[in-house]
Formats: C-alpha cells, sequence, structure tokens
C-alpha cells in the first residue's frame, strides 16, 4: 500500500511540476529578513590531521575504522561480524574510542586483547570525523572500510568487496545495503543500487549513494582531503570529492551492510536543525574550491551534482523547520546555485527544475522537485 502511494504521488507530481515551472515566484528575497545566518567562517581541520602516524608496521590489505561513542550496548554485533570476516585478505580493525563516558572503551579493549589484528585509540571526544580521520592516520591498509558502531556486516563482507577491488583495480568498491529497525527487529527495505564497473563516474554519478560506509576505498584517495571535522553532514565529501577522484569505480548486486535504525541515529537528530544545517552550507562552499585544488573540472557531472546537493539533499536537512527559516536556506541555495552556475545539455531527473527554481528564485518549484527527487528513490530503489 505505501509502495502504491508513493508511486501515485510520483506521477502526479510530475503534472505539479511542469505547471509551477511556467510561474516565477519572485519577492521572497522581500519577505525574508537578512536571510545570511550569522556564521563565521572555520577551519576544517587541525593542524595534525594530515600527519599519518600508522597503529602497525604490518601492511594489510583493507583497514577497517570504527568510529565508537556510547555504544557498549548495541557494539557487541557489529564488532563480532567484523571479527568474524571469511576472506583470505589481510585487514585490521582500528576502533576509536570517541571520549565515551560508558563501558564502550573496556568492551573495545577486550576484543583488542583477543583478536591480534584489533588496534584500539583512545582520544577525548571530537566528533566523527575526527575518530575517522585518525583512523585514517593511524591505518596501514591499502584500502579503507568504515563502519558505523551500531551497524553490521554480512561476513563475506571483506572477501567480496577486496575480491572486485583485486580483480578490477578499482578504487572504489560499493555493494548494496539493508534498513534495519533496531526497535522493533525489523527489515525496512532492501537498497540497491544499478551494478556497475567503469573506469570514471561522470553524470552517472548521480545513480549511487555517497555514503562512506558500505564499500572500500583506497587509501589513497585520502592524501589530499579528509572528512571536515567539527561540522555536522560531513559525508557531503564522499560523493562529491572522493568519488569524483577514483579512476575505477565497481558496484556489487550483493546486500553485505546493514544500516540500523533508531531512536538515536545521528542523522535524524541532525534533521531541521538549523545550527547543524549551515554546516552543510560551508562544506559545499569549502568543497567547491577544494575540487579546484584537486584538479576536478567543474563541468556537467559537477553542477548537477551541486544541484542535487542544493535541491533534494537540503530539502531533506530543513523540511521540517519553520517556514521562514527554509526560506533562508533556499535563497543561500539560490546564491550558490548563482555563483557556480553553469549551463547544461544534459540534466540528472528532477535537477532540470531544481535549476529553474533556483534561478528564478521559484521556491514552490524547488520544494516539489526536491520532494519528487526522494519519492523517487522509494520507488525505483526501495524493496
Amino acid at each position: 500500500m505505501k509502495k502504491k502511494f508513493y508511486k501515485l504521488m510520483y506521477k502526479f507530481s510530475f503534472f505539479i511540476m511542469k505547471i509551477v515551472s511556467k510561474i516565477n515566484i519572485r519577492g521572497l528575497s522581500k519577505s525574508v529578513n537578512n536571510y545570511k545566518f550569522d556564521n563565521e567562517s572555520r577551519t576544517m581541520y587541525r593542524q595534525e590531521t594530515f600527519i599519518d602516524i600508522p597503529i602497525s608496521n604490518i601492511q594489510y590489505d583493507v583497514s577497517i575504522i570504527i568510529p565508537i561513542y556510547n555504544r557498549e550496548k548495541l557494539a557487541n554485533r557489529c564488532l563480532d561480524s567484523v571479527v568474524n570476516q571469511k576472506t583470505k585478505y589481510k585487514y585490521q580493525i582500528i576502533l576509536v574510542n570517541d571520549g565515551s563516558t560508558d563501558n564502550s572503551l573496556a568492551l573495545i579493549k577486550e576484543y583488542q586483547k583477543k583478536y591480534e589484528n584489533v588496534f584500539v585509540i583512545d582520544e577525548p571526544n571530537g566528533g566523527i570525523s575526527v575518530a575517522r580521520n585518525n583512523g585514517i592516520r593511524a591505518a596501514s591498509g591499502d584500502y579503507l572500510a568504515f563502519i558505523d558502531s551500531d551497524d553490521w556486516i554480512e561476513d563475506s563482507y571483506i572477501e567480496k568487496l577486496m575480491e572486485k577491488a583485486r580483480e578490477k583495480n578499482a578504487d572504489i568498491v560499493r555493494c548494496n545495503h539493508v534498513n534495519y529497525l533496531v526497535e522493533e527487529d525489523y527489515i525496512t527495505g532492501y537498497i540497491s543500487q544499478p551494478v556497475i564497473s567503469t573506469t570514471k563516474l561522470g553524470l552517472n554519478i548521480m545513480n549511487y549513494k555517497g555514503y562512506v560506509w558500505g564499500c572500500v576505498i583506497r587509501r589513497t584517495l585520502f592524501d589530499k582531503i579528509r572528512f571536515p571535522e567539527g561540522f555536522s553532514y560531513e559525508d557531503v565529501m564522499m560523493r562529491y570529492t572522493i568519488m569524483r577522484l577514483c579512476n575505477g569505480y565497481e558496484q556489487i548486486d550483493d546486500y553485505l551492510y546493514y544500516y540500523a535504525l533508531h531512536k538515536s541515529n545521528v542523522s535524524k537528530k541532525l534533521k531541521n536543525d538549523s545550527t547543524k544545517a549551515i554546516d552543510f552550507i560551508e562544506i559545499l562552499n569549502y568543497l567547491n574550491m577544494k575540487n579546484k585544488d584537486l584538479g576536478i573540472p567543474f563541468n556537467e557531472t559537477s553542477y548537477n551534482q551541486l544541484l542535487f546537493e542544493l535541491g533534494p539533499c537540503m530539502w531533506l536537512k530543513i523540511r521540517k523547520m519553520k517556514r521562514k527559516d527554509r526560506l533562508r536556506f533556499f535563497l543561500m541555495a539560490c546564491d550558490i546555485a548563482r555563483e557556480n552556475y553553469l549551463k547544461c545539455n544534459n540534466y540528472y531527473k528532477e535537477n532540470y527544475y531544481i535549476d529553474i527554481a533556483l534561478k528564478n528564485k521559484n521556491y514552490f518549484l524547488w520544494y516539489i522537485a526536491s520532494a519528487r527527487y526522494i519519492i523517487g528513490i522509494h520507488v525505483n530503489f526501495v524493496r
């Protein structure tokens, strides 16, 4: 029933979108006084972020990095799934205790005692980006794999991803994942992506998720960029930059990663919080500049990615805010789109209408096109 409802909404919204695109709604800036948020520019990294100090002198095929923060009751399933991998590949597990105040540190130290490939980093609380970056600094694997401490993986996770990585000499190999509702002990969806084998992602990059988990990533892709520290929505970097840098991307048709949904999910807490959503804007502006430094051309792929981030991605973050705050973010998005405008011959799905909406400050069109994009994901990729 829910699937049918989404399909109906998806079809109906297309006609509304076409109609609304003909209507030029202007004057939004007059209805929102001072739409710029007061926010001083912050640095993205600490001085030591790019100074690597391997925690082991052994060379591994892959380093698994798991930040741990107050997860003593939820981490066992994750850790058991990681230490019990059935694979011929040599892998290390780096557990980064991010200043936990419960017994998480004691728990992960027990795993360190029991398994020689488990290494523990204990540090003051600095947030998930600092924890991941410190894991990268300590890693000695050719590839990196990031896993959230409340998620878990199939016992063939490393074997299947690394087998494809070695076979194709790929920079990134990703699998499908399963959404799992913890409180109800219930699988809510099997999330698939199109199978692909390509040396370079172009506009088709929009078909693939930008999560940092559920994949293996060649270590060298992080040589000149790390996760923005002290910011929310740091995963924006994955598709916007890391996936653009890779020379070899593989998507395999296996459900190997279980993503836990529960009341304490960080992503749910972040939604609709203007103090956090401004981080998203800052990171996006930073990545636009950083991509130029990294030699990533600003082309149709770049512009479609920008429209996607300023459209459905931002819509998800602000859709339950007060209307005045939503309008403020929308107007900032219009400014960013105008500053980075590129005339395109090809648009990905609803990006054409998002482009029109941002150029004409048509908030209603932006809202419908962004929402339709998300509905399309449920219609096409969730089963």
